[in-house]
């Protein structure tokens, strides 16, 4: 062989380890970012593009160009940011001890779950390409959580991984990871995966299938899917909802089936949470009276007392004994028309309600969730209501008061003006990080994820 030869063959060889080395890179680093998929949330704003000239300012700070959930490029600055904000805090132990534990996958199961519950919590994106891997691990519960964790970051691996796993015939052991990232996240771009599941599983005879349809199709009415009353419609009407949640689940669907469907159990559900949840989804399809109903039975929390004395113990008769217990301080129907119904009664009525519920009710978790439903309305006068509640906030003295008080900062922080800043930061009391926390998760995700 001549030299030149070997010189030229010298060259290629060293060509086609430099080109291997880019590629290993490249991959390496697409691993380490999040494939984010969008979510079904509806955007203030179009994800490209500005705002013309004639357009009035948007009064919350989100930013659609900001979420990480909209592109990989929002979500390596939103993470970076957030992790930032840990290690200024809390050290960078905080990020640097978990993301040990999960490159070296040697810990136990225990240690393993607790350090990507850590790395989620953080934001802290490099852990990735680690979740990655323990997708691959012996112990399910390691599995499910390396999966949770992708979602979490709106990587749509996990929800890949997550779907496809529950497809299988073992797929029973991913059925409430499944319905907890699916209803959660809400991931655009699934509904025909979803669909097609739903038909797979319904060729078979066993109830533990039929189940199985019953659960894909409970979450796509939770993305709105009419596809789904297919098989939650004959469900419900063969064994009649005795619970809120069952009848709630259709409040997403437009379709004329839902509106009759509700429209019967209103007058004839077994119970009076399963007529207050028709009530909620009959508002949520636009009608009036049961937009009005909502609104007269959030306001009965007004008057309930608080149940606790300043010290944390109940006052005579007080104690519910049980989660939702019936006693003179609590009403279920009114708890779910606040919390589940204000969202569909139109901004100029809801927004009276809430305010007055916000500054008047005795018991202040009734005004801490009013506070929220404020923020989520986001228009001018939601904001003058949340200004008029926190200066009420200064001025009253009911038991457990500051307990609100970080709530209203938050929704005060999601509106871009120096009253609301101002606000926000008193009512905070100098806690700098969670002030600055709040401001990026408003400006980033918006109502999303500022109250999760």
């Amino acid at each position: 062989m001549s030299a030149k030869v070997k010189r030229l063959t010298i060259a290629l060889g060293l060509l086609i380890v430099l080109m291997a080395g880019i590629c290993r890179w490249s991959m390496a680093r697409q691993d380490a970012k999040p494939q984010t998929v969008a979510s079904h949330k509806p955007q203030t704003l179009k994800a490209k593009g500005q705002l013309s000239p004639s357009s009035k300012p948007a009064l919350l700070r989100y930013d659609p160009l900001k979420d990480p959930g909209m592109s990989a490029e929002a979500a390596a600055i939103y993470y970076q940011r957030r992790e930032q904000m840990i290690r200024e805090q809390h050290g960078d132990g905080q990020i640097e001890k978990p993301l040990k534990v999960l490159e070296g996958r040697t810990g136990s199961k225990s240690d393993l779950i607790t350090a990507i519950g850590s790395v989620t919590r953080n934001g802290s994106v490099r852990a990735i390409p680690y979740l990655l891997k323990l997708l691959e691990h012996q112990e399910l519960l390691v599995r499910w959580s390396a999966a949770e964790g992708l979602c979490s970051f709106g990587d749509k691996r996990g929800f890949d991984y997550i779907l496809q796993h529950y497809g299988l015939v073992t797929g029973a052991d991913w059925a409430s990871v499944f319905n907890d990232v699916f209803v959660q996240y809400k991931p655009s771009g699934y509904n025909d995966a979803l669909i097609k599941l739903v038909i797979e599983v319904k060729r078979e005879d066993e109830e533990s299938q039929k189940l199985a349809a019953l659960e894909i199709s409970t979450v796509l009415a939770e993305m709105g899917e009419p596809a789904s009353l297919d098989v939650l419609l004959p469900n419900l009407k063969q064994y009649p909802p005795l619970s809120a949640a069952r009848v709630l689940a259709l409040r997403n669907v437009n379709d004329p089936r839902v509106t009759r469907f509700a429209m019967e159990l209103m007058q004839s559900g077994k119970s009076s949470a399963v007529k207050q949840a028709a009530v909620i989804v009959l508002a949520a399809r636009g009608d009036q009276a049961a937009q009005t109903s909502i609104v007269e039975a959030a306001k009965r929390l007004i008057d309930l007392p608080q149940p606790q004395n300043a010290d944390c113990t109940y006052k005579p008769g007080m104690n519910p004994g049980s989660v939702g217990a019936v006693t003179p301080a609590w009403d279920s129907d009114a708890m779910l028309a606040l919390e589940r119904g204000m969202e569909f009664v139109p901004a100029a009525q809801a927004v009276p309600a809430l305010k007055q519920i916000a500054i008047s009710a005795n018991n202040v978790r009734f005004s801490k969730i009013a506070i929220i439903r404020l923020a989520k309305i986001g228009n001018e006068a939601a904001r003058d209501a949340l200004w008029e509640t926190a200066q009420a906030l200064q001025k009253r003295n009911r038991v457990f008061e500051s307990s609100i008080f970080t709530a209203a900062g938050q929704a005060l922080t999601l509106f871009d003006d120096e009253t609301s800043m101002s606000m926000a930061t008193i009512l905070f009391g100098g806690y700098q990080y969670g002030f600055e926390e709040a401001k990026l998760i408003s400006e980033s995700k918006g109502w999303d994820g500022l109250f999760k």
